[in-house]
């Protein structure tokens, strides 16, 4: 039996896959961040694992119905993965969409250069962009360096890459949403969304 044979005949189907618990921040309202331990790690009992290439091919080598992957960092970010460039190549070689979430404050810019020249739209990488300085963004995306992440974004976009932002919003910050968006604008970012801190959505349009 293969991996889908119990679902619909469904071409719209979506694979959602978390990677890794590897990260590189210490974002204290993480569900991984272990607050309450007097620090930024990971939580004690989260072990530490990440999938690479051999891993998916074998869980997956059936694509059959699926339409998009999408690649999210519930306990740790895809980015950090080793083999994350090739996975995703695995399933842009199948025509499959592929989306991301990252911090996108690891690897360097020729990395991301050459990452953009397979995830044109209707593929898409998602920035965290939560400041307009170092100290506005790492008040909450500890240990990611601003400068770092729209160097990234703005790599990811001249190799042909679509990229779009997101910014948790808080008193820190919630003054500065227009310069946020404008700096993710002026790297090649096409749109910018801004949730609440506490991870209400806001519809702010701008």
């Amino acid at each position: 039996m293969t991996l889908f044979e119990h679902l619909p005949d469904n071409n719209n189907l979506i694979l959602y896959l978390d990677l890794s618990t590897y990260c590189n921040a210490g974002c204290p309202q993480c569900d991984r961040t272990d607050i309450y331990g007097g620090g930024l790690d990971k939580k004690p009992w989260l072990e530490n694992t990440m999938w690479d290439l051999e891993m998916i091919k074998n869980a997956y080598a059936d694509l059959s119905g699926i339409e998009k992957v999408i690649l999210c960092g519930t306990w740790g970010d895809p980015m950090m993965v080793k083999e994350v460039d090739k996975i995703i190549s695995y399933f842009r070689d199948r025509d499959l969409i592929v989306q991301i979430n990252t911090n996108g404050g690891t690897r360097d810019v020729m990395w991301w250069y050459k990452l953009g020249k397979i995830m044109p739209s209707p593929n898409r990488i998602t920035f965290d962009v939560d400041g307009v300085e170092e100290w506005m963004h790492q008040k909450y995306r500890r240990k990611v360096n601003l400068s770092k992440v729209l160097e990234n974004l703005e790599a990811f976009t001249l190799g042909g890459g679509h990229a779009v932002a997101h910014c948790i919003v808080f008193e820190h910050n919630e003054n500065h949403l227009i310069e946020i968006r404008d700096l993710c604008y002026s790297r090649g970012a096409t749109h910018v969304t801004f949730q609440k801190s506490n991870r209400i959505q806001l519809d702010l349009n701008l």
